[in-house]
């Protein structure tokens, strides 16, 4: 009968459970209770993300994004990010409006971009309210709409988003609040 964490964890991941294998890679990804070892990390994420785990989608789409366990590769990184964000993760949305934004795994695509920051905005990820405030002050992926633009970039700027003071100084954003 195992009787550490780890060798519990790694029993019921043996048995398909998708949250166990999720841990377990993260075990092997950190070092906890086993030695750090990021392809078994990945491996293991990607047995919970094929059963549509959102947290290891995410795990296993930065692996690939960042060359952790495997050869970096955005096209699998985007391809699994947007599994999550398509589920509702905010976090994933603004990843893969990023995404779009750099053209990494995907064309670049202001529009796409934009859909997918207003989609996480609007569920207050602050890291996309700035993107969406962005892209409103340049006119790109959407018409050019400072009051909106203003709007957001404060979300983000109040929430100590990096960058975002500086941009609503630098493009005089207190001029367009309602």
């Amino acid at each position: 009968m195992p009787n550490t964490e780890f060798e519990m964890t790694l029993a019921e991941a043996e048995k398909g459970k998708a949250g166990a294998q999720r841990s377990l890679g993260r075990m092997y990804f950190n070092g906890i209770g086993v030695d750090k070892d990021q392809a078994k990390a990945l491996a293991w994420c990607e047995k919970a993300a094929m059963q549509g785990d959102v947290e290891a989608q995410c795990f296993v789409g930065k692996m690939y994004y960042s060359g952790k366990g495997t050869e970096q590769n955005f096209e699998k990184a985007f391809a699994w990010i947007m599994k999550a964000a398509m589920q509702g993760d905010v976090a994933a949305q603004n990843d893969i409006g990023v995404m779009y934004l750099r053209a990494e795994g995907t064309p670049k695509d202001f529009k796409k971009a934009f859909e997918w920051f207003e989609k996480s905005a609007t569920h207050g990820n602050k890291n996309a309210q700035f993107h969406l405030g962005m892209l409103y002050v340049k006119g790109d992926g959407t018409e050019r709409n400072l009051p909106k633009a203003a709007f957001w970039v404060e979300k983000a700027s109040n929430a100590d988003v990096l960058g975002a003071q500086d941009f609503w100084e630098k493009h005089e954003l207190w001029k367009f609040r309602k």
